[in-house]
């Protein structure tokens, strides 16, 4: 997938455009923006496609289609957006690698694309238009990763289907789920993000948990002990704002700070080398940051100041530095920007001023 700059009430800016690999980018914004004389407001980028929403509720979609993620009830690919099909009304639009799924102002979901895993909810497999999500739930916001799908309800209850197979789920088990099933512990939380095989959760005090595969310390426990049920990540931390990356988390604390665990191969902890952490440690450099995006092993930040800095792995460019080298440490990504908004995915990142 190629990303793009666009202006209308936005301007996007793609640090490396020539590939988004491994991971997924998602953006949902109240600014208005312009494909092919389409005004959207809602965006979500993934490895292969896109999706987004239109002020009335519409979805279109583009991309690649070989499982249905466009919805449009083809699996023909397309190269400008395409209306997926039904006469659906969404006000928030998500997808990943082979799926889409959208929320309804009811809180019901609904999902196309492939479903090797279970990630569409819908109980049924694969498909090509808009399928409900099975069972009674309304959601207030939805993540997803690439083989598995959460929803968070408004009493903080987090609820997952899909991939399954370390855990991820949370819900105590290994085995894969192709309906909703809640995160045990009774725990409330105002926030999920999902990695490859791992799920972290923010609560209200600040308090991070974690559940699924622990082989990189992506848990934050303090060893490298897989768990299929919420653990809290040690330290006595209080964070504001938390994104999953690949094998690894980074996590934002009011003060600006950033704080990361889990795999460190390319730099991507940002502790200025490339030992892997199974507890939180501090993100060097002593900056203070605003909004952090964690992909699938790099992480972009940027500063009140609109500054944005960039770790971890950069073979594709994506820490638009100017160059391909890993960065265990921040870098100020070039050019003279003043960003509001960053996402960054496997080879790819992308800004909004």
């Amino acid at each position: 997938m190629k990303l793009f700059a666009v202006k209308l009430d936005t301007v996007y800016y793609s640090i490396s455009p020539e590939k988004s690999e491994f991971y997924d980018i998602d953006i949902n914004l109240v600014s208005s923006f312009q494909i092919n004389n389409n005004l959207f407001v809602s965006l979500s980028f993934a490895t292969s496609h896109s999706a987004a929403a239109k002020a009335d509720g519409s979805a279109w979609s583009w991309g690649a289609n070989t499982y249905g993620q466009l919805g449009d009830n083809t699996r023909t690919s397309k190269s400008s957006p395409t209306s997926v099909a039904g006469s659906h009304v969404f006000v928030e639009i998500e997808c990943s690698a082979m799926h889409t799924i959208a929320r309804k102002e009811n809180g019901s979901l609904w999902s196309w694309g492939g479903s090797s895993k279970g990630q569409l909810g819908n109980g049924l497999g694969s498909c090509s238009s808009p399928v409900s999500v099975t069972g009674d739930h309304s959601f207030i916001g939805i993540s997803l990763a690439r083989w598995q799908s959460f929803g968070i309800k408004s009493n903080g209850s987090v609820w997952g289907w899909g991939d399954n197979e370390k855990g991820q789920l949370g819900d105590g088990t290994r085995t894969n789920k192709n309906t909703p099933t809640q995160v045990i512990g009774g725990h409330s939380f105002i926030q999920v993000s999902s990695g490859d095989e791992h799920t972290i959760a923010l609560k209200s005090d600040g308090s991070v948990w974690s559940w699924g595969e622990n082989v990189d310390g992506q848990l934050g426990t303090g060893d490298t002990t897989s768990h299929s049920s919420p653990v809290s990540v040690v330290g006595n931390h209080s964070f504001i704002k938390i994104s999953a990356g690949g094998n690894f988390n980074t996590a934002l604390k009011s003060d600006g700070s950033v704080w990361s665990w889990g795999g460190n191969i390319y730099g991507q902890l940002g502790t200025g080398d490339t030992t892997s952490r199974s507890s939180p440690v501090y993100v060097v450099g002593g900056h203070s940051f605003t909004n952090i995006s964690s992909g699938y092993r790099a992480t972009l930040a940027i500063k009140s100041n609109g500054e944005c800095w960039a770790w971890g792995y950069n073979y594709y460019g994506p820490l638009g530095d100017g160059t391909r080298t890993d960065r265990s440490s921040p870098v100020s990504v070039k050019g003279d920007k003043d960003f509001k908004f960053i996402a960054v995915g496997g080879g790819c990142a992308c800004g909004m001023t």
